[in-house]
């Protein structure tokens, strides 16, 4: 019990992460689980279901479409992203929804995807304003309203493309839109 890692790159080895680690609660360690990940990756996302944690894309010698739910008795694969890609950023909006904002595919991207986190379907969400990979994002709520933000990030452009700018998804709207915040 307790935080459970996965997946990322051992700078020591140049190599992919395949495992899985959980703090020990008695010795306040981290400590290798007997889980590990059928794809080495890194540059994934992941977000917490009610069985597991749920990894999603990143790479791994290519980048990866794939995706897995992790828990203490396992791995399984779920459905999988309609691309492969890495450096997106995911946050659970309300019980049982999620959004995956941007990524890496040869090119940032402002693409969003609805992640089902009952069934594990993923749809189409509506695309962000600016493309992003390496960005931050969170959700709350404001006045009965679930919001989902993205903020910063790199949008490559160029090499010096680094973001400032906050966007916001109001997903109790019927047709929601991305919207620039306040600077």
């Amino acid at each position: 019990d307790g935080p459970l890692i996965c997946s990322g790159y051992d700078y020591e080895k140049k190599d992919e992460i395949d495992s899985c680690y959980h703090i020990n609660s008695a010795t306040g360690q981290f400590e290798k689980t007997k889980v590990s990940l059928k794809f080495k990756r890194y540059g994934t996302c992941a977000i917490v279901t009610n069985t597991g944690l749920w990894i999603l894309g990143g790479y791994g010698n290519e980048y990866l479409k794939s995706t897995e739910l992790v828990s203490a008795t396992g791995v399984e694969d779920k459905n999988s992203l309609p691309i492969a890609l890495k450096y997106a950023c995911i946050v659970k909006i309300n019980a049982t929804t999620g959004i995956f904002t941007g990524g890496w595919k040869d090119k940032a991207l402002k693409s969003t995807y609805y992640l089902d986190l009952t069934n594990f379907n993923i749809k189409p969400g509506p695309d962000m304003i600016s493309e992003r990979i390496d960005h931050g994002c969170s959700s709350f709520t404001f006045n009965g309203h679930n919001i989902a933000i993205v903020s910063g990030g790199i949008a490559l452009a160029d090499s010096n493309s680094y973001l400032d700018s906050t966007e916001y998804l109001d997903t109790s709207k019927e047709d929601p839109k991305w919207k620039l915040g306040k600077a």
